[in-house]
């Protein structure tokens, strides 16, 4: 009984979702009976066809209750089911059906139906036909298509062996072409790259044989050594150097030189500025100027500063790749002199010194005075801006009246002519004189009298810190005196003297020399002979202050006032040691060869 409910209940919650009027609850419901039960499935799509069939024959049915088909393996209950539904279509009211007539219910005659046919048929072949030709032209159309590829591709190939063909003529070609090009490198000699030339030299001794040594010789880039003389270089752009053997220097490009040992003057024109010096520890930039560099053995580098000035860059330098590391730069200007230690990017202050640099060609006198290592070396070749540490009082001139220096050019001299005309330097020594030194000149006076040359002193304070060591002539003689004190309990002050025994003349040039001795000795010597000593026990004392060249007529440290000296002056040097007869001969000699 129960379940015949449930079937009755499903029933009606079919009818109530075919006519619309179904309420959401069951709607729910039996979807999901639907989807759960199997049973439920058949019996909604019995339902269904029933529905379907008595729709299509047009049967208005109205019933209070569904007329439900039951799915049970009762087959007498199906069977009583079926009975109703036939005792319900005996008493249902009849349906009637509208029906019209169409053309197509008109019975066609035989002629008709013929014609229907033929024309069938025609239609059909027809459209056969038109098949056919859209075949014919879709396969004439693929033909021609194959035509163009085979066309197209014979033209490549075509294209391709011709390619082929003239790749190969030009492969070859292009062999043939390269194997001429350098049997024509290998035959013919590639012009070499000169930066710079040799213009000229002394003695030059280069260690790799094959290096010119002639006057006016190209230099290619690469490193050269320069074991012996001294060498002039002056490179394409404009810059000239003067090495100084032993010298070790890589010429890099027109404007560049590294320079790893040795000393070097530069001077720069201005169409060279910006001419660059590289050392291992500094790069100097020229901006205008001359300048020395000297660089000692563990890579430290001097830079002395004549005229201008330069941009000193301290740091390594990779001299394979030209770059500066760790690098702190100043401007060093003309007077001014620096030290940069090797592995440091410090700048120090240095004692200020053109005598240690050849900035000229050396003369034969001048290698000579070289040689002996002077710590001071007025050559007076241009005018006071090419000395050290002189200043000029009065009239004093520079003209072209010097001596020969056995280079057989014209030099230069200072002139004096007019009192209270002279040269100072100051603090040209930083040592005391209980070491020996020496002082070498070319004296040409243009009268024969009693005058002063040359005085040392300590200072220009008075006595008792006033000593003097003074250069005269007198009795027609040079004359060499000190003022010397004697410490005791008691100030006491005493001077010695030494005379030459050459008699002077009047405008004639004399070689002079005077060495003292640490332990007392002291000479002077003339054209490169001895010409007069004497000895002082206990030695010299006193320090080196300023040297005056024509001392002024205040100067009164001999008895009575010295004249001033009138004449000429040239190749003032001066020497931190007491130089060798040999030393003074190979001087005096080396004008005369």
């Amino acid at each position: 009984m129960k379940d015949k409910n449930n079937a009755f209940n499903l029933g009606l919650m079919i009818f109530h979702s075919l006519d619309g009027s179904i309420d959401k609850a069951d709607f729910a419901k039996l979807d999901k009976m639907i989807i759960n039960d199997p049973a439920t499935v058949d019996i909604y799509l019995e339902f269904i066809a029933i529905s379907a069939i008595l729709n299509r024959q047009g049967s208005s049915v109205s019933v209070k209750e569904p007329v439900i088909p039951f799915a049970s393996s009762d087959i007498e209950g199906q069977l009583r089911n079926w009975e109703e539904l036939a005792e319900y279509e005996k008493i249902a009211p009849s349906v009637e059906i509208e029906k019209t007539a169409g053309p197509g219910e008109r019975i066609l005659t035989e002629k008709e139906r013929e014609a229907k046919i033929q024309a069938f048929l025609a239609e059909e072949k027809a459209l056969e036909e038109q098949e056919r030709m859209l075949a014919e032209l879709e396969r004439r159309k693929i033909r021609r298509r194959e035509l163009r590829r085979r066309k197209r591709t014979q033209q490549v190939r075509t294209v391709v062996s011709k390619m082929r063909k003239v790749l190969k003529i030009g492969a070859i070609a292009a062999v043939v072409m390269v194997v001429a090009f350098y049997l024509c490198a290998l035959l013919t000699p590639v012009p070499p790259v000169f930066v710079a030339t040799l213009t000229d030299g002394i003695d030059v001794k280069w260690a790799d044989s094959q290096q010119p040594t002639e006057i006016e010789s190209p230099l290619r880039p690469g490193l050269m050594i320069l074991e012996k003389g001294y060498a002039q270089i002056t490179f394409d752009e404009g810059a000239s150097i003067i090495l100084e053997a032993p010298c070790k220097i890589d010429l890099q490009d027109a404007h560049k030189a590294f320079v790893e040992s040795g000393k070097l003057s530069a001077r720069v024109p201005l169409k060279a500025r910006g001419f660059m010096v590289n050392t291992p520890s500094a790069s100097i930039i020229d901006l205008g100027t001359e300048f020395g560099v000297h660089v000692k053995a563990d890579g430290s580098s001097d830079i002395h500063v004549f005229t201008g000035k330069v941009s000193l860059l301290a740091g390594n330098i990779d001299n394979l790749v030209g770059k500066l590391f760790y690098t702190v730069e100043q401007i060093v200007e003309a007077g001014q002199a620096k030290r940069v230690r090797a592995q440091s990017s410090k700048i120090q202050d240095i004692q200020f010194g053109r005598a240690r640099f050849v900035c000229d060609m050396p003369s034969a006198y001048e290698l000579a005075v070289r040689q002996s290592n002077p710590v001071l070396y007025w050559r007076f070749e241009q005018d006071s801006k090419y000395t050290d540490r002189i200043r000029y009082f009065g009239d004093v001139r520079i003209e072209g009246i010097g001596p020969d220096l056995g280079d057989s050019k014209p030099n230069n001299a200072l002139k004096i002519s007019q009192s209270n005309s002279y040269i100072m330097a100051e603090d040209v020594l930083e040592d005391n004189l209980h070491e020996a030194y020496s002082i070498v000149m070319w004296v040409r006076p243009d009268v024969i009298q009693e005058q002063n040359i040359l005085s040392v002193k300590e200072d220009i304070s008075d006595p008792p810190n006033d000593y003097s060591h003074l250069l005269v002539i007198e009795e027609g003689r040079f004359l060499y005196t000190a003022g010397l004190e004697q410490e005791s309990c008691d100030y006491k002050e005493e001077f010695i003297e030494c005379f030459s025994s050459t008699k002077l003349q009047a405008r004639q040039w004399y070689h002079v020399a005077v060495t003292v001795h640490r332990g007392g000795l002291a000479r002077i010597f003339v054209n490169g002979n001895t010409d007069g000593e004497t000895f002082v026990l206990g030695g010299f004392a006193g320090e080196w202050g300023i040297i005056y060249i024509n001392p002024p007529d205040e100067d009164d440290e001999i008895d009575g006032k010295v004249p001033s000296f009138r004449g000429a002056i040239d190749e003032i040097a001066v020497f931190r040691k007491a130089l060798s007869p040999d030393e003074v001969r190979r001087m005096y000699s080396s004008v005369q060869k």
